[in-house]
């Protein structure tokens, strides 16, 4: 059987990159959607979002006079000629990406309808039903419109201008987009559906109260328009209202059409399809819904900032320029695009959420110009139709192309896909057929093309080739999974494996199939926290804090795409001997046993790099003269010398503990040489010492990067996971001459309780250790992809074969003899490989003890904070337990004599606690007429024949808080008692 771990293949392409290809081209395609989505900025195949967004910010005019003077006066025009994107000058210290994460946005160029309570607190005549379209521009940037219903029928449009929300009535923009009458309005609304009372009814309402402004023609619109909306667009003295009515109807109605026409289209599709919703006839869209979500990408966000910042940096010239002038004079899953096991558990569960790994994120925007074409041949009409009852209307990214029969829809779009499959139009169009229902979405063919979309390949059954599908028309498509879910003349596609609905670290999960579902979860996110390769390039690495396993391994049981993703270049755990026993008490709950001289041979061994930045231009102001300078001067002590070379920096190897010296440096306006020393708790090493310099290279450096090298060996408390979310804790290196002993002599690396699979239900991991078994046996690497086997071909059956054929137990069982004893155990052990991951939670990191040390100034009881050597939070239960446990003892040690132990005088007889309040001191004068301070007199009893000294914490003892409160109280309680009786006196004398 031939070996399929590909050790020579691997080490022949690490040794010897190729310069024209990579090496693992798999990774390069997961990251290519963030990568394009930055290059789109400039690059072609369009021109660059970026010269869209300056085409869209256009010539800004700023003119010499005020804005309402009939006077043109004199003109300056201000532009962007070119933007270009060049190094960052922003400090190294803030420089970095905090998380790397993608975001779901609403769907752009669908018009979604809407049902919100919020929507009719806009005011008395608002009610809860509306539609919306964001609309999105060729530079990526959005802007919404959604058109609200009112009670008498009429229709409002609400968009954002700068922040602010304006209200317009629908009439006056419709009017201001084509020159039309009421008829001709009254017509593209009914589509001839003229028993339709509903909507006619309110279309005629509407258009008789639009005559109450007073306007008819276009123009008159137009102007209206401009003349309510000239001081909020800001625009010059000289532009006439209808100018300004056209530059309003362009920034912000319908925005990604360019033609009014198209504009007016889509507007009266949006009064029709909330009509539809009022009456009942389609329901509300689901906003939260993949279906209708797209992705916001991390080069489409950068863009929109720089286009906000270039137009703020236009309209900062024209505040300048008018300044200068005036001084003169805003959880439903979609299967395969979401994966539904990589999600953290809590409350994050369901809302933080991964693509499958199959699913793809369009960068780019599409050619899609021979559609219209191609839709004029499949029978699509340009104009709207006489009788629009049985009309559905085709649209492209929000633009309508055209109407079709109800019966020609679902041919029509059949052979659309038919024609993309063929690659005679682009891959990538998402073709979203939704048909007539009673009170479902509202009817149509939509077709989108714009970049954030998300897209996964299935198998088009018609011709057997991939057709990439969207999360919008997947809602409306039957797609098998299995070959014997196909259903003839239902089904027209089929997935290409049933992985596909997972995302990569989540396929990465051997036999996940057989695991209970939350432990796949749970595996999910240990993945993320190993102790793994984080990069093959560490000498290259400057991180603030890197965690590396140094005995990393392939495993031996991976799935198919494990060799695809080249993850043998990234190894995140080891291959162990694992025997489930329950041998010796320190395998309890979740404790596992490690072999000692497994450890001792490197199991788990890892390693953490920490960066020190020793930064000399914090001494200096900007301007002044460099004074400080690293290097050891003639003053330097000889036990610097021993870690320090003469240019004050540390030799590469050397080992730090704390207070050592890390770094010196020359004060030539002292002329001394001063130190920084190494603060860290663990011993250290040198890795890497780097100079920083400025950005201009010409100044001395003034900056220092060291990289330490910080060991961390396996601890008691440590934390151990397999890949099926069996999360264990280090309980005891046990010596290997204690440890059992199979009949070949094999002794296990670890021990883990048997106790942890009844509950958890990780069959998976049973599985993985007969294949790791057989694979070590037989050198091979064991195929672990999901749903491989099945009830007729299972796992044991394979498996458990070739242990037959090895001479091993079927069921992976084995005699096994105690190491203490040498007898055999009563019961064959269960025992295999297993690939163990170590996750970073360590106890070097999380230990907290204290003896003594810092205390609240206020109460003097232990702050808190690991870091500020704080103490243990420690509550009401806590101190139930220590109490049921008999320490008591421990308890009063811990919470009073190490906490806030304290003195202070009490009166046995009347019970008083003294402070200083209720303090009284007997003095008495000398002849040299000084007072002198004799004993504490209780105030009560007038006497200190009872005074004696108690113990008890500061909290209680009066001096700060409880019973200086209570005194307080009580005087002032006393005081306002005293006050009341003498006004009353009054007023009865």
């Amino acid at each position: 059987m031939p070996s399929t771990f590909h050790t020579c293949e691997r080490e022949k392409l690490f040794l010897n990159p190729s310069d024209k290809k990579f090496g693992t081209p798999e990774l390069q395609r997961l990251v290519k959607p963030h990568i394009d989505s930055f290059n789109s900025l400039l690059e072609p195949p369009t021109k660059g979002l970026l010269h869209y967004a300056v085409d869209d910010i256009g010539v800004i005019e700023i003119a010499d006079v005020p804005h309402n003077s009939p006077e043109k006066g004199n003109i300056l025009k201000v532009w962007i000629e070119e933007v270009l994107i060049g190094k960052p000058f922003l400090s190294e210290n803030i420089r970095g990406v905090k998380t790397r994460q993608i975001f779901p946005s609403e769907r752009r160029n669908y018009v979604m309808a809407l049902v919100r309570p919020s929507f009719a607190k806009r005011g008395t005549s608002y009610t809860e039903y509306g539609v919306s379209i964001r609309c999105a521009k060729q530079d990526q940037t959005t802007m919404t419109n959604t058109l609200h219903y009112l009670k008498n029928g009429n229709c409002m449009l609400r968009f954002v201008w700068r922040k602010q929300e304006y209200m317009v009535p629908v009439m006056l923009l419709a009017k201001s987009l084509v020159e039309t009458n009421d008829r001709g309005i009254y017509e593209m609304l009914m589509l001839g559906d003229l028993e339709n009372t509903f909507v006619s009814d309110r279309v005629e309402l509407m258009l008789q109260e639009f005559k109450t402004l007073g306007v008819k023609s276009r123009e008159q619109c137009l102007t209206l328009l401009g003349e309510k909306f000239r001081v909020v667009f800001g625009v010059p003295s000289h532009y006439s209202n209808k100018r300004v009515g056209e530059r309003v109807i362009k920034k912000v109605l319908l925005v990604h059409l360019t033609n009014d026409q198209d504009k007016f289209n889509l507007l009266i599709f949006m009064i029709r399809k909330l009509y539809s919703l009022v009456g009942g006839n389609c329901c509300p869209d689901n906003p939260d819904s993949p279906q209708n979500q797209e992705i916001l990408l991390g080069g489409h966000l950068y863009g929109m900032i720089i286009k906000e910042k270039l137009a703020d940096y236009l309209n900062g010239i024209r505040s300048q320029v008018l300044l200068d002038i005036n001084a003169k004079k805003n959880v439903d899953f979609s299967n395969s695009f979401i994966c539904p096991v990589h999600t953290p558990d809590g409350s994050p569960c369901g809302l933080l959420n991964h693509l499958s790994y199959s699913c793809r994120v369009i960068t780019s925007i599409l050619n899609v110009d021979k559609i219209p074409l191609f839709l004029s041949e499949l029978g699509v009409s340009i104009r709207p139709p006489i009788n629009g009852r049985d009309i559905i209307c085709v649209q492209l990214d929000g633009k309508i192309l055209g109407w079709c029969s109800v019966k020609h829809a679902q041919s029509i779009a059949g052979k659309l896909r038919i024609l993309k499959t063929e690659e005679k139009m682009p891959i990538d169009l998402e073709i979203g057929y939704v048909p007539p229902s009673n009170g479902g979405q509202y009817p149509g063919i939509y077709l989108f093309s714009g970049p954030g979309r998300m897209m996964r390949p299935v198998n088009f059954l018609a011709n057997g080739k991939t057709d990439m599908i969207g999360s919008f028309e997947q809602v409306y498509m039957n797609i098998a999974c299995l070959q014997e879910d196909v259903v003839k003349g239902v089904t027209t596609h089929q997935e290409w494996s049933p992985i596909n609905v997972l995302s990569i670290l989540a396929n990465l999960t051997p036999f996940s199939d057989y695991n209970q579902s939350p432990r796949n979860m749970y595996q999910c996110q240990m993945a993320k926290q190993t102790m793994g390769t984080p990069s093959t390039a560490l000498m290259h690495r400057t991180d603030n804090k890197l965690y590396r396993l140094q005995t990393g391994q392939t495993p031996i049981v991976r799935p198919e795409l494990h060799n695809t993703l080249g993850l043998d270049a990234f190894p995140n755990g080891t291959n162990a001997i694992v025997a489930v026993v329950s041998y010796t008490c320190y395998d309890m709950e979740d404790a596992m046993i490690i072999n000692k001289s497994s450890h001792e041979r490197g199991f788990g061994y890892g390693t953490i790099y920490k960066s020190e930045i020793i930064s000399l231009e914090d001494f200096r102001r900007i301007g002044d003269p460099i004074q400080h300078h690293f290097g050891l001067g003639e003053d330097a002590p000889p036990s610097w010398r021993e870690k320090l070379d003469d240019d004050g920096l540390p030799f590469i190897g050397t080992r730090l503990t704390t207070d050592d010296s890390l770094c010196a440096y020359i004060d030539e306006t002292k002329g001394v040489t001063k130190v920084k020393k190494y603060k860290g708790l663990e011993d250290a090493y040198v890795d890497q010492v780097r100079l920083l310099g400025d950005d201009l290279g010409k100044n001395e450096a003034q900056r220092v990067h060291i990289k330490l090298r910080i060991p961390r060996p396996s601890v008691i408390g440590d934390k151990f996971s397999s890949r099926h979310g069996q999360k264990g804790i280090l309980s005891r290196l046990w010596p290997q001459t204690d440890m059992p002993f199979t009949e070949s002599g094999m002794q296990p690396d670890i021990i883990i309780n048997p106790h942890a699979f009844p509950s958890r239900m990780t069959i998976g991991m049973f599985v993985e250790s007969l294949a790791g078994k057989c694979g070590a046996l037989f050198g091979i690497a064991q195929d672990c992809t999901p749903f491989k086997f099945d009830e007729e071909r299972t796992a044991i059956d394979y498996f458990g074969e070739q242990l037959l054929r090895a001479g091993y137990n079927y069921h992976g069982n084995e005699p096994m003899y105690s190491g203490i004893t040498g007898e055999e155990f009563h019961a064959d052990i269960y025992i295999g490989v297993v690939y163990y991951q170590r996750l970073r939670h360590m106890v070097s990191d999380k230990w907290q003890v204290r003896a003594t040390g810092p205390v609240h100034n206020l109460t003097m009881q232990p702050i808190g904070g690991r870091k500020r050597s704080g103490g243990v939070r420690f509550g009401e239960m806590e101190r139930d337990s220590l109490l049921a446990h008999g320490m008591s003892f421990c308890l009063q040690d811990r919470l009073m004599n190490c906490s806030d132990f304290s003195q202070c005088h009490l009166c046995r007889r009347c019970g008083s606690i003294f402070t200083s309040l209720s303090l009284k001191t007997h003095h008495t004068i000398n002849s040299n007429r000084a007072y002198k301070k004799h004993h504490i007199q209780c105030d009560i009893c007038n006497t200190a024949r009872w005074i004696t000294l108690i113990k008890i914490p500061y909290a209680f003892s009066g001096k700060p808080l409880f019973l200086n409160n209570i005194f307080a109280k009580a005087l002032k309680e006393e005081q306002e008692k005293q006050a009341q009786e003498e006004v009353s006196v009054k007023k009865v004398g």
